[in-house]
């Protein structure tokens, strides 16, 4: 028997969905039998538990579900006030409930898969299920080994704070533990998480981040053909379907589109009991609606356009950016190194800025700039507030260079919304 988990906070069902296409996908490739554990909580609807148990029913398959607010209350507290914003997490806290396998799931189940609901298995799960764990207690898939580029392998806390090393730092969407490694522990892996996260409570990748801690040395490497993230494959130029366990991470999930990958996805996704006629109404309504939002939007971004053009005309353009997105730049709207470039990843790299803008400014000043400032929209969002309190004005003084550009029509990420709109 094989035993494979999933963890599911969902209150409109739409996770449930992607979790139902993966299931799919293990059964439609897999002979020997599966259990699928999926631990849930209060959020997940009754009528999308059955539809769940009804993708294990139609392959002859058992699906056992374990609900987090019953059988582990005090714990769920725990997490809640050591990480007051959980609740409103990108990732939600189901991936917390990936630290806790080992206390729901019955005591004869040694070894489990863990898999993410956006993965996507295309081979017999019987071929990860197999493999040695060489006596580590988990087995996972570096993120270098996927593509992942070595300046954004230092965001990740662990390896910025060198605890981890970035070679050596994991995904936590595909994993295998061996369960009763951390039932003999005296400390289980939930605990030992806990104490790293009421440290470090604003640690962006939470569970990875405290499973790449807790497991540092000690866990043997996995074939990224295990966890191969779709978006680097493409990058690669691997938009072909291979015997792989493809991870949609974040918005990789297209609709309309010429990938191969995403087709697959569909193709699985069909099988199951939430593919209805509802589900292609619901989504053509969607698609209405965002046709309407983009061209309000569009028209929006056209006048900002038109506002920077007549802003830069004979002035200097002054670039406020993370140095790692210079190429982008400089592919896009002409960086070319000759002009300021200011790094916003610098110490006090606002402060500079707002510097800069003051002399600009000032009166016995010949010089005409215009600033392009181009961070993450919660960073931008930070920096315009303080900007504004400095008189400076939208627009005027400054401009967020992502409002210039306008990405096709249902080429964008909330193409990713639209799949759990289905």
């Amino acid at each position: 028997m094989i035993h494979v988990c999933y963890a599911l906070h969902d209150e409109s069902g739409k996770y449930s969905k992607l979790a139902a296409t993966s299931m799919t996908s293990i059964f439609e490739n897999t002979a020997e039998f599966v259990t699928v554990h999926i631990i849930i909580d209060n959020s997940v609807p009754k009528d999308t538990i059955e539809k769940l148990r009804t993708v294990g029913l139609n392959y002859g398959q058992y699906v056992k579900f374990y609900n987090a607010d019953e059988l582990a209350p005090d714990r769920i507290e725990e997490i809640k006030k050591a990480l007051p914003n959980i609740l409103r997490y990108w990732a939600s806290i189901a991936c917390i409930y990936r630290l806790m396998i080992s206390k729901f799931v019955p005591a004869d189940v040694s070894k489990i898969i863990y898999l993410d609901a956006d993965t996507l298995v295309n081979l017999d799960i019987k071929e990860l299920w197999n493999i040695d764990m060489k006596n580590f207690p988990l087995a996972a898939i570096p993120e270098a080994s996927n593509g992942l580029a070595d300046e954004r392998l230092w965001r990740f806390f662990p390896v910025e704070k060198e605890i981890v090393n970035k070679l050596e730092y994991f995904n936590s969407g595909v994993l295998m533990f061996d369960l009763d490694y951390d039932r003999k522990t005296s400390e289980d892996l939930f605990t030992r998480s806990l104490k790293f996260l009421s440290e470090y409570p604003r640690t962006r990748h939470k569970d990875q981040d405290a499973l790449n801690v807790v497991y540092n040395h000690n866990y043997t490497q996995l074939p990224n053909k295990f966890n191969r993230f779709v978006d680097y494959a493409r990058n690669a130029n691997q938009d072909r379907v291979e015997n792989k366990i493809y991870h949609f991470v974040g918005t990789t999930l297209r609709v309309w589109s010429k990938s191969a990958l995403n087709r697959l996805w569909f193709s699985y996704f069909v099988k199951t009991p939430f593919c209805t006629p509802r589900v292609f109404w619901d989504f053509r309504q969607a698609i209405d609606k965002y046709i309407a939002d983009y061209q309000r939007i569009a028209d929006q971004k056209l006048k900002t356009i038109q506002n920077v053009f007549k802003l830069t005309t004979e002035r200097q353009r002054v670039f406020f950016i993370d140095p790692d997105d210079q190429k982008y730049i400089a592919e896009n709207i002409g960086f070319d190194g000759s002009e300021i470039g200011l790094n916003a990843k610098s110490e006090n790299a606002v402060d500079k800025l707002i510097s800069q803008m003051k002399q600009t400014n000032s009166a016995d000043s010949d010089s005409k700039r215009t600033f392009l400032i181009k961070i993450p929209a919660e960073e931008y969002d930070v920096v315009k507030k303080r900007l504004l309190e400095e008189k400076f004005v939208e627009n005027e003084d400054f401009v967020n260079i992502d409002d210039l550009f306008v990405a096709p029509v249902l080429d964008l990420p909330r193409s990713y919304k639209f799949i759990l709109q289905m």
